[in-house]
């Protein structure tokens, strides 16, 4: 399986690599590393890569679907995907928010902005539901409710539960079940205060999964993170890849020319793994 970056390139364009700026186009060039949600495979992220607008380099990270890992197994996974020249911005999507705060409070050259989607950097709900089964619970298929309850909200349509359950599908549900209980217990608070960077957390109105008190978590510990408003559910850049990427578009204009400093302070490692 290929767990590093992939570079994909928006509609329209032939080839690995989006075309390069147009003389005379003064829109920046840059590159975004995309850190996928629980299912790891990245296969969801296609809406919002086929969207990105003329003058972004989209790249994806991808988890294992068959090796139980902690956080930091998958931190060392995303660690390897980051591109080797920048300026690139780095985004973390629901379960891999905590991965990307730890990764930008490294400071890797080049890093120009950490994006938040709809995540968190302590658990997302109560702990004590680590206890559940999960591995029996996800070797069904996802019902249809809880596609519509919890990730696309009103937008569900067949495509959307197709694709969810196609992606959990080809995950082990061992590597599920471990993946959703390392949520309960993460935190990644200070990593999150070590970040030198922008930060843009993106958030959904009607997420119906990570609630906004995860958003206020953000923001006590760094209150000048900069908050997108989509009325949007919990998959925003699936159903809603557009406004995401004017929020993205905006943001990393701002960003341009700050990358990340190379004498950063050592990062906080990751922590609230059970292993």
């Amino acid at each position: 399986m290929n767990e590093l970056n992939n570079f994909c390139a928006p509609p329209g364009r032939s080839g690995d690599m989006p075309a390069p700026a147009s003389p005379g186009d003064n829109r920046l060039t840059m590159r975004l590393l995309a850190l996928p949600g629980l299912d790891g495979t990245a296969d969801l992220f296609e809406p919002f890569v086929r969207s990105a607008p003329h003058g972004f380099e989209v790249a994806t990270a991808r988890y294992p679907r068959d090796r139980e890992l902690d956080y930091a197994g998958h931190l060392e996974i995303a660690r390897r995907s980051l591109p080797e020249d920048g300026p690139f911005l780095l985004l973390g999507e629901s379960f891999s928010g905590p991965i990307a705060t730890w990764l930008a409070a490294e400071a890797p050259a080049g890093l120009a902005g950490l994006i938040l989607c709809n995540t968190f950097v302590r658990p997302p709900s109560w702990s004590g539901f680590r206890h559940l089964p999960w591995e029996l619970l996800f070797r069904r298929p996802v019902p249809k409710n809880v596609v519509r309850r919890r990730l696309a909200g009103r937008w569900i349509d067949p495509e959307i539960v197709r694709a969810v359950r196609t992606a959990s599908r080809t995950v082990a549900p061992e590597v599920m079940a471990k993946r959703l209980r390392e949520t309960l217990t993460v935190d990644a608070r200070d990593a999150l205060a070590a970040v030198r960077v922008p930060v843009l957390a993106l958030h959904s109105r009607r997420d119906g999964l990570v609630r906004p008190r995860c958003l206020r978590a953000i923001l006590e510990v760094k209150p000048e993170t900069r908050v997108a408003e989509i009325d949007a559910p919990h998959m925003l850049l699936q159903i809603a890849p557009r406004e995401a990427w004017t929020a993205i578009e905006a943001f990393a204009a701002s960003t341009a020319g700050r990358p990340a400093s190379l004498e950063a302070d050592p990062a906080p490692a990751a922590s609230g793994s059970e292993s």
